[in-house]
Formats: C-alpha cells, sequence, structure tokens
C-alpha cells in the first residue's frame, strides 16, 4: 500500500494527522479525520480538503482492518477527485490501487484485479513504459495474481516491474534490490528455490553494497535468505542467515528494539519449523518482554508475539496455556480496536477452537457464538470466514446433542459455501473440500433425528 500521506502534494499537509500516522496510532488518525470532515460539511468550496480527509480515513479503517469501511471511504473521496480533476488523473491511480487492496483483504479477488488494471491503464496514459509508476502497477497485478495462484503472472508482470527499475536506476539501487526481493518470493512460492536463492543473493549483494553490513534492510535480505535456505532444506545456513540478522540488529539498534525483538521473533518461528518447540517458546517470550517494554501491554506487535506463543503451547499440548495466551490477544485487540473487530473475533474463535480440543463444549459455545456474531456484520453473510463460523457452531452443537441446532447453522455454512463457488470458481477446489465437511456433518446429525424419528431425511438435501 502507498502511504496515506501521499495525496498531500496537492494541500497543505495536516500535521496533526501524520504525527499520528506515523506513532502508528490509526485509531486518532480515524478520530482527527471524522472530527474534521464534520467542520468541513457546511463549508462551501472545500472539495481538496474533504477528498484528502476521505481518502485518510480510508487508510485509516485499512489499517485497522476494517475494509467495509475503507472501500466506503475510498469510494466517496474518488467521486470528489472526479469532480476536480477528471477520471484520468494520477490520484484517480492511487484511488484504484488502494480499493484493489481493500478488495484483496475482502477476498474480493476479480474486483481487485479490475481496479488494478483501471490504475495501471491510467499510468500508462500518463507515463512512459520505464516510469516508476508503471513499475508499481506491475507490482500491484502480480499482487493480486498471486491471490489468485496465478504465479505465471506474477512472474511476469514482477520481471516486468525488474526491468523498468534496472533500465531507471541500474543494478546497483535500492529499488532494484526490491524488485530482485519480490522475485526471489514467487520463485519460492512456485517451488523453483535455487532461483529464489539465487536473487534473494543479488537483494543482499546490492544491500551491502549500498548500505554496509550494519543495516536493517542487510538484516532483512538475510532474514529471505534464510528462507530460501530453509525452502532447501540447508536448515544449519537457515540458522545462521537468522543469527546474523539478529547480531545486525543488535549491533544498530541494541537488545530492548523492536527490530531486535523482530529477530527473536524469526529465530523462534527457525525453531517452530524443525519443530523445537521449548526453544520457540523460549524466543516468542524474548520477543514478548521486549515488544511489552516498548509499547506497553495493549499493543498489535505484543498480540502478534502472544499468537505465535499460543500456537506452540498447542503444538506441545500446553491447550490451557495457549487459551491463556488467545485471551491476552483477546484483551488487546478489544482495547485497541473495540469488540467488533475481525482481530477480537479472531480471538474468541481460536479460544473457542481450543476448549473444543480439551473437549469442554460448553465453554466452546459462547466463543463461538461470540465471534460468530462479529464476523457476520463485518464480513458480511456471503464470506468465507463467516461459512467457516456457522461451520464451528454448528460442530459445538453437534458434540453437545443438539442436532438439530447443528443442521440449522451447518445449513447457514452450506448456502454460503455454494454461493462462493459460484462467485469464486479460482477457490472451487479449496470451497469444495469444505462444503464436502459440511454435508458430511448435516448427514450425520440427519441421521441421528432420522433415528429418533423427528425429521424426514430429504428435508436437507
Amino acid at each position: 500500500m502507498e502511504k496515506a500521506g501521499a495525496v498531500f502534494e496537492y494541500i497543505d499537509e495536516p500535521a496533526g494527522f501524520v504525527d499520528f500516522w506515523e506513532e502508528g496510532d490509526y485509531v486518532k488518525c480515524k478520530e482527527f479525520c471524522i472530527e474534521k470532515l464534520k467542520e468541513l460539511a457546511s463549508k462551501r468550496k472545500q472539495e481538496k480538503m474533504k477528498m484528502v480527509y476521505y481518502v485518510n480515513l480510508g487508510m485509516c479503517y485499512y489499517e485497522l482492518k476494517e475494509y467495509k469501511k475503507a472501500v466506503e471511504y475510498c469510494t466517496q473521496a474518488f467521486d470528489v477527485v472526479k469532480q476536480i480533476y477528471g477520471e484520468t488523473h494520477a490520484l484517480v491511480a492511487y484511488l484504484f490501487s488502494h480499493l484493489a487492496e481493500m478488495y484483496k483483504d475482502l477476498c474480493e479477488y476479480q474486483k481487485a484485479l479490475e481496479y488494478k488494471v483501471r490504475a495501471f491503464d491510467i499510468r500508462k496514459a500518463l507515463y512512459r513504459e520505464e516510469h516508476p509508476e508503471i513499475a508499481e502497477s506491475y507490482d500491484g497485478l502480480a499482487s493480486v495474481y498471486e491471490c489468485l495462484g496465478e504465479f505465471q503472472k506474477v512472474l511476469e508482470y514482477e520481471t516486468k516491474a525488474l526491468e523498468i527499475r534496472k533500465s531507471r536506476y541500474g543494478e546497483m539501487h535500492f529499488e532494484t534490490a526490491n524488485s530482485y526481493g519480490n522475485l526471489a518470493l514467487t520463485y519460492d512460492e512456485v517451488g523453483e528455490y535455487q532461483k529464489g536463492l539465487e536473487y534473494n543473493l543479488k537483494a543482499l549483494e546490492i544491500r551491502k553494497s549500498l548500505y554496509g553490513e550494519i543495516h536493517p534492510l542487510v538484516a532483512d535480505s538475510y532474514v529471505s535468505l534464510a528462507c530460501s535456505y530453509n525452502n532447501l532444506g540447508e536448515r544449519q545456513q537457515e540458522l545462521e542467515c537468522c543469527l546474523k540478522a539478529l547480531e545486525i540488529r543488535k549491533a544498530g539498534y541494541g537488545e530492548t528494539h523492536s527490530e531486535t525483538a523482530r529477530s527473536f521473533f524469526h529465530l523462534a518461528n527457525v525453531f517452530r519449523v524443525r519443530r523445537q518447540y521449548e526453544k520457540a517458546i523460549e524466543y516468542y517470550l524474548k520477543t514478548i518482554e521486549i515488544q511489552k517494554s516498548i509499547h506497553g501491554e495493549m499493543h498489535n506487535s505484543v498480540a502478534t508475539a502472544y499468537e505465535n506463543l499460543a500456537s506452540m503451547y498447542e503444538k506441545s499440548d500446553q491447550n490451557e496455556a495457549a487459551i491463556e495466551c488467545w485471551k491476552k490477544v483477546f484483551e488487546i485487540k478489544r482495547s485497541i480496536y473495540g469488540e467488533q473487530h475481525k482481530g477480537t473475533a479472531d480471538s474468541l474463535f481460536n479460544i473457542g477452537v481450543l476448549y473444543r480440543d480439551l473437549e469442554d463444549d460448553h465453554k466452546a459455545l459462547p466463543y463461538h457464538l461470540k465471534a460468530l456474531s462479529i464476523y457476520r456484520p463485518l464480513l458480511g453473510e456471503k464470506h468465507e470466514e463467516t461459512a467457516s463460523s456457522y461451520h464451528q457452531v454448528a460442530n459445538v452443537y453437534r458434540e453437545l446433542e443438539d442436532n438439530q441446532k447443528s443442521i440449522q447453522f451447518n445449513l447457514k455454512a452450506r448456502d454460503i459455501y455454494l454461493f462462493l463457488m459460484r462467485t469464486n470458481p479460482e477457490k472451487a477446489a479449496v470451497l469444495q473440500e469444505e462444503l464436502g465437511e459440511v454435508n458430511r456433518d448435516l448427514k450425520f446429525c440427519q441421521q441421528i433425528l432420522v433415528k429418533f424419528h423427528l425429521k424426514k431425511y430429504d428435508e436437507y438435501f
């Protein structure tokens, strides 16, 4: 995503918003924009100011993961921009690109592709082929094709972006290094691990030449290299790269810095893959300790570390400890975003799953019902995660031997999966698997009801 401040090149920059944005306080950013829009509501000839606050309010909602609200305000911004600049202005391309990102996060990939193409078409008309905005558009198109699983298209567009940057900046430029890094990730994704390693090594070489050994981007390159070595099964080199990244960050920032915490986090992930769960737990705890000392308890980075720690406790058959971690995540998410937020719902959902694993369905039920009550208005009735939530509630009712309620919730899940299969054919295989589970559960509950002469079998099929 391009930074929200990009729109301020068109008018004077409102300092209050930028201060909050740079601090990562998106709730205050949101409140700032809402207040300014209220002030502007009764004023005439303030379209440019309204446009800026609509855009940035959309960006705030995006960062807060309230994607429908983000789409709403960016669409309002587009209506104003169109009146001021027309439909082929650079700012329109900027808005289309952002709308595409929002639709991506709503899993509406065809809609996302449509907006990325529209942004690209505007930029092609405005700029020559070797312009950096064209390279950005190629990267944007690649990101949507990645979601659609069309990796040959991803490689095609990322290669075009690399060619533009090499032509414009030369080999030894940070933008060229970034393009090599993007391609490395894609080659890893398609299983061409040697190619991924080659491009990560090129990115590292450029960054070391530009910045020297002790630089955060060099540390990032070592982390990417670690991923390549992991894919190639070269565990020792993977570990060495992660340790180099840690050394660089400790040398550059000290022990109690967020970047050092990131390195502890990456090392935890390495030990996680190696199934050395106790070691992974040790490094996740170090990450949490640092993040709490920097940000306090109620911060997203602390929540993320608790999420991963919960996963390790679960792998170690310490489900009670995992539940406590997820409860901490829930408190943090609720404190930051409020109750009606996807992160809050995800936490409740995971607590419910863990209680089910402990065969305590009475405790699991309220968590799953609460998660569902958040997903439905937030994501909509026709969303994959809403369907999954219906299915989980159905499973709990089945274990509690309330088969009629289980059928009721599974029918809701089935309707959503059938709808999604029609509207998202590219995800049909995954959705078919989910639908198969729902149908098996429906059949099981129906057979129980038939046994007790409560319903006719064909009423549900």
